[in-house]
């Protein structure tokens, strides 16, 4: 049983969606939750909207990595914080504004 000090009763992300609360001080391991989870173990899926080939997309995810690297070079050559933007142009704008600043 865990305090109720020790964990953020509201959040449920990482092993916290594994606890339910008991009462409002304890909390106990969700074992059906695990036992569900468990199906899905040494598995990944990727959604994407490209009409490339399930091999050519497992090929392109698999050399992210030196985009990735790429990336984390620039943005310490920069001195940027990190990105939390997705679409090309917010990335962009935020590069262009470390760049100038």
């Amino acid at each position: 049983m865990l305090e109720e000090g020790n964990i953020d009763s509201k959040s449920k992300r990482g092993a916290k969606k594994y606890l339910k609360e008991q009462n409002k001080q304890n909390y106990i391991l969700d074992i059906e939750k695990i036992e569900n989870d468990e199906k899905y173990d040494g598995y990944y899926g990727i959604i994407t909207n490209t009409k490339l080939s399930p091999k050519e997309i497992l090929e392109q995810y698999h050399t992210l990595w030196k985009v990735e690297e790429t990336f984390r070079t620039l943005k310490n050559y920069l001195e940027t914080r990190p990105v939390f933007h997705w679409t090309p142009k917010r990335i962009k704008g935020h590069i262009v504004m470390s760049f100038i600043s």
